[in-house]
């Protein structure tokens, strides 16, 4: 990951990957993507990724992705 790249590790644990995505990590969905070159920030707006996101998870979009995990963080959270 470039210094000047966003982490999502901790947004996306590696049991949520494997739970809810085909990969075993976020490293690994962004780099068998067709964007692997793209800075993680440029994914947040990008109808491309949107569709990489519903082919190879449970999800329809990346912001239901994003929403999914931030709710479980926060259950995680309160237990």
């Amino acid at each position: 990951m470039a210094d000047n790249d966003v982490c999502m590790v901790g947004v996306f644990s590696d049991e949520f990957m494997e739970r809810y995505t085909k990969f075993s990590s976020f490293d690994q969905m962004k780099r068998e993507s067709p964007m692997s070159n793209v800075k993680t920030a440029d994914l947040f707006d990008n109808k491309r990724w949107d569709k990489f996101v519903k082919k190879t998870t449970q999800f329809d979009s990346w912001k239901e992705m994003l929403l999914k995990s931030a709710n479980e963080q926060l259950k995680e959270d309160r237990i």
